[in-house]
């Protein structure tokens, strides 16, 4: 659970049964670009909530102009990185006209690069038709 979806389950109940209204910032100087979020309890003090740890992905493929697609959302033309996403696994699709479409389903680790090298083979649509003979 990243930070702000404890902060949209906690805050309206901190708000709605308290004087107290929660704030979801990042806390300045603290070297981690995600920040930190803190809750402040009545009872017991704070609880520092560091946010999870993204990873990347980058797609490759060995024709120019070919697609990428994540899930069922078109992303952009390789090569394309995604950067900062949640670990988890991914199915990527590469697909360009007239090619066969190149599909991978990718685990992507937490703190962690993965990459999908797409290699789209020409679809062979048969021979050329020649000249017609009267």
């Amino acid at each position: 659970m990243t930070p702000r979806e404890i902060y949209t389950h906690i805050g309206p109940v901190v708000r709605n049964n308290s004087e107290q209204m929660p704030l979801c910032r990042p806390i300045k100087m603290t070297g981690d670009m995600g920040g930190e979020f803190v809750f402040i309890l009545a009872s017991s003090g704070a609880i520092a909530v560091k946010p999870e740890k993204k990873a990347a992905l980058r797609v490759r493929a060995n024709v120019s102009g070919a697609k990428v697609w994540l899930g069922n959302v078109e992303k952009g033309t390789a090569p394309l990185t995604f950067e900062d996403i949640r670990p988890g696994t991914y199915r990527v699709k590469v697909v360009l006209d007239g090619y066969d479409t190149y599909q991978e389903e990718v685990r992507v680790n937490a703190g962690e690069a993965s990459e999908v090298s797409a290699y789209l083979e020409k679809i062979n649509t048969g021979p050329e038709p020649g000249p017609v003979m009267e």
